[in-house]
């Protein structure tokens, strides 16, 4: 797969809540690759009661990092001109493997919309 999309920036948020205090975090930057986008699906075929249900916004693949982890956070630019913005997105689940077409290492990104 051509990761030709844009750009994607993954962030961890980080505690800086002082002892006592409000809890306040500060995004740091932890990983940056190109990406490409994913076909998804926006509804379960068969929901059950068992399992938690989150609604996927999109679906991305990058250059791999196995420290990612759902939680974190993905700003994606797309290459869409001068007045793309970004878009943030909480990840949901991260799958981290080859790619059929290339072997390159890979990470595929699930995200849900990320209430700042």
């Amino acid at each position: 797969m051509i990761l030709d999309r844009g750009i994607c920036r993954i962030y961890r948020r980080e505690s800086t809540t002082p002892a006592g205090g409000k809890p306040t975090y500060t995004p740091r930057l932890m990983h940056e690759s190109y990406y490409g986008e994913l076909a998804f699906e926006t509804s379960p075929r068969r929901p059950t009661e068992a399992r938690e249900e989150t609604e996927t916004a999109t679906r991305v693949r990058i250059l791999q990092n196995r420290q990612i982890k759902n939680q974190d956070v993905a700003e994606l630019i797309p290459f869409d001109g001068n007045d793309a913005k970004p878009e943030y997105y909480r990840i949901t689940r991260a799958w981290h493997g080859t790619d059929e077409d290339s072997g390159m290492e890979i990470s595929d990104l699930t995200l849900g919309v990320d209430e700042r």
